[in-house]
């Protein structure tokens, strides 16, 4: 199992994997994602399976991504409206 994964590194730094993956570019100063560590891991994950061609997997990370962003951001709003 873990060759396989070595594999994959492999092949998706080397190729059309690495130039896909420069046209998505994470900033080095990172990204603000509300909902916290699991939303940026999901994006990430989103980000390297549609460079990968897992289109179905794209689809079901993007929409973990977007429901962990809207809930924070609700989160933070119905935080404000009780402190202030």
């Amino acid at each position: 199992m873990a060759s396989g994964r070595r594999s994959q590194i492999t092949a998706l730094s080397s190729g059309a994997g690495a130039r896909a993956i420069e046209l998505f570019p994470i900033p080095e100063c990172g990204l603000i994602t509300f909902g916290g560590l699991e939303t940026m891991t999901a994006l990430v994950e989103a980000r390297l399976a549609y460079v990968n061609g897992l289109y179905f997997c794209t689809i079901l990370s993007a929409l973990a991504v977007l429901e962990r962003h809207f809930a924070g951001m609700s989160m933070r709003r119905a935080l404000n409206r009780q402190n202030g």
